[in-house]
């Protein structure tokens, strides 16, 4: 197995497991560098079980690629993927991504209760 397909496999195990998640793959063959970046941003930076297995990914890739690097970033890191190798989207990614950006782009009252969004009125909008 390369890097590329163990990277590309993991990718699929992340998306399946959080389903909620897109993930690009960049490699930069100059440096050996593997960059993972997982959207949306707030999902990352909150989720609690993430963490472990990023840390777990990256161990396993050290053990079997000790020459290269593997780093993992956001849609809003400094230095986001630039040109994709793969993407691979979560199942309810699209939806779960275009409601958070909707509710924050429409509803800045933040005592404002959202009881039920019209879905066909969501993705008129949200485009």
């Amino acid at each position: 197995m390369t890097s590329q397909d163990f990277i590309k496999n993991k990718i699929d195990l992340l998306v399946s497991i959080f389903p909620n998640i897109k993930c690009r793959y960049e490699y930069e063959a100059d440096d050996d560098t593997h960059t993972i970046e997982i959207t949306p941003d707030s999902f990352y930076n909150s989720n609690i079980d993430l963490p472990k297995l990023e840390r777990e990914i990256t161990t396993e890739f050290i053990r079997m690629f000790p020459s290269e690097g593997l780093f993992f970033v956001t849609d809003k890191s400094r230095y986001p993927v630039a040109i994709s190798r793969y993407t691979k989207a979560g199942a309810t990614f699209d939806k779960t991504f275009i409601i958070a950006k909707f509710i924050s782009n429409n509803f800045t009252n933040p005592y404002m209760e959202v009881k039920e969004i019209d879905e066909a009125y969501l993705f008129e909008t949200a485009a």
